[in-house]
């Protein structure tokens, strides 16, 4: 006697229903590899660096110190990328001698902003850097003239005025642990034997832009 099988009520439509199900998982799944791809490639890629004066500029309303070295970073107020680079200057400057540093912040505004738009989460964290001096250029004269182009963006110069580091101190952007510049900046705090000036990668937004606003992100009040 011949037997036929024959297929339950359905069949042929649960597996079309679970191919459609595979087929939507599989490109989920491509579609979040691709995304983590690209931020992955977007933190590891440096901005501009920035040619800085090798001589502290004489016209430059910052202050340069009589002795040991100083420090100045440029950052926009708005940029999520630097709340790391801040992090690790607050950790730098928590190991460091009285005297033997000064820091000075410099925000740059973009224009039509003024300066409660510029006090930010970011520039209430830098406030808590102690010694840090905070400075707002509205006009983008300093940032300009010490050839930042990158916030996060940082220059050290000796008290004969020599430009002895210069780049970021992060990993990557918005990232925090260690990297070349933050080992290199260390360094020349608490040992400087005489190293030649150190030239390191940034990572951050661009200070001088088309989307000169860029945007910080859950910003802490």
């Amino acid at each position: 006697m011949q037997v036929s099988r024959m297929n339950p009520p359905g069949g042929a439509a649960l597996r079309q229903t679970q191919k459609r199900l595979w087929i939507a998982l599989a490109l989920w799944g491509m579609a979040v590899l691709a995304g983590t791809l690209a931020l992955m490639s977007y933190s590891g890629t440096p901005g501009p660096s920035g040619i800085a004066q090798e001589h502290w500029p004489t016209d430059s309303g910052l202050t340069l110190a009589a002795e040991g070295i100083s420090i100045v970073m440029f950052a926009h107020p708005k940029c999520p990328c630097t709340r790391s680079s801040i992090e690790e200057l607050s950790r730098l400057f928590a190991h460091v001698d009285p005297g033997s540093a000064s820091l000075q912040i410099v925000f740059r505004v973009p224009p039509g902003r003024n300066l409660d738009w510029a006090k930010s989460g970011l520039w209430r964290k830098a406030q808590e850097i102690p010694g840090a001096r905070i400075v707002f250029d509205f006009d983008g004269a300093e940032t300009r003239r010490f050839g930042a182009k990158t916030s996060g963006y940082l220059c050290a110069y000796d008290a004969a005025g020599q430009l002895r580091f210069r780049g970021g101190i992060t990993p990557a952007r918005n990232h925090e642990g260690a990297s070349a510049g933050g080992y290199a900046l260390s360094s020349l705090l608490t040992e400087d034997i005489g190293q030649e000036m150190v030239s390191t990668n940034v990572f951050g937004c661009p200070l001088f832009s088309d989307d000169e606003d860029c945007e910080e992100p859950h910003e802490q009040q």
